[in-house]
């Protein structure tokens, strides 16, 4: 081939590059799953490396270990992205199941895949489904949004968790995530959730203080032990101290009984 036919074959693949269609990739999720124009439709997305799924099921590793005991390493286990698949009627999401699944393996068949997306893009769809579905589409929706690699989600629960509008079932889910965020910076949220209208939401932000890591989760749920305006919630608050494996609590206790006693 001629200089001049090389220049000329290289402007022709310029043209029809440029006169290509956007990748469907270049679209939101929601956008994608909506163009599939299937009732059953899957994605995947990359999830953090802690997340597992074994023989009893898929979980955090992180939060089984909160809860005592660790994982049991003689079950089979393995790490992957998530597979999202959504039923889908009358052009709403009706149902949302969440699977981690090999690395290598082919997406289910039975459901039109749009392939994989980023976490951040993931999580987005999941927690816009959360705010808007109904409470079961929900509830699975923030645990599949959870499991995004490398996406902070409580900033975004909280808010959801805060949202009176919501369904209360909802509104408690995205307080127990909010919890386990295991970070000090989530505290003020929860525990302004403490004083909400909902005797239910604020039960759940009680429960999430007990299941938090940070470092001043314990003198907060203190606080409210000793102070809150609400004895039910004192007693609450109480209760859940109660399970912590903490030297300060023991003190707390102390101090409290030397002093009269909680009302």
């Amino acid at each position: 081939m001629s200089g001049r036919e090389s220049q000329m074959a290289a402007l022709v693949a310029m043209i029809l590059v440029a006169m290509s269609p956007a990748p469907a990739s270049g679209q939101d999720v929601d956008t994608r799953v909506r163009n599939a124009g299937a009732d059953q439709v899957s994605f995947r997305f990359a999830t953090w490396p802690e997340v597992e799924r074994c023989s009893s099921g898929w979980m955090r590793r992180g939060i089984r270990e909160n809860r005592g005991g660790g994982l049991n390493r003689d079950l089979d286990c393995w790490s992957g992205p998530a597979e999202v698949r959504l039923e889908i009627r009358g052009g709403e999401v009706r149902s949302v199941d969440t699977e981690i699944v090999r690395a290598e393996s082919a997406p289910d068949d039975r459901w039109t895949s749009i392939g994989t997306v980023a976490p951040s893009e993931a999580a987005d769809y999941l927690l816009d489904l959360a705010e808007n579905a109904d409470a079961n589409v929900g509830e699975d929706a923030l645990a599949a949004a959870t499991m995004a690699d490398g996406v902070e989600t409580w900033p975004r629960m909280l808010e959801l968790a805060r949202n009176g509008g919501l369904d209360r079932d909802i509104r408690t889910a995205a307080t127990f995530w909010v919890g386990q965020a295991s970070a000090d910076q989530v505290l003020d949220g929860l525990r302004g959730l403490v004083d909400d209208p909902d005797t239910e939401v604020r039960q759940a932000a009680l429960f999430a203080l007990s299941e938090n890591q940070g470092e001043n989760a314990v003198p907060l749920l203190m606080e409210i032990a000793e102070g809150d305006g609400d004895p039910d919630v004192r007693r609450s608050a109480f209760f859940w101290l109660s399970q912590k494996e903490d030297p300060r609590v023991l003190a707390f206790f102390e101090r409290v009984l030397r002093d009269g006693g909680a009302s």
